[in-house]
């Protein structure tokens, strides 16, 4: 019987690769914070009022 030179030294594994859960994981994630950021930015510019003196935007 012959002993493999890769299991015999513990290298013959090998991480397993990510495969397609973690592209939809962060294909959700990338759309998530796509979503969050165009509402931050329609909140802070598109609600119609104008600019308060102290930065905060008014009615």
């Amino acid at each position: 019987m012959t002993i493999d030179s890769n299991e015999a030294s513990g290298t013959g594994r090998k991480p397993p690769k990510p495969g397609i859960g973690a592209f939809i994981w962060i294909v959700v994630l990338v759309v998530i914070l796509f979503a969050l950021a165009h509402a931050m930015v329609h909140h802070r510019f598109h609600r119609g009022g104008r600019a308060n003196p102290n930065g905060t935007i008014g009615p």
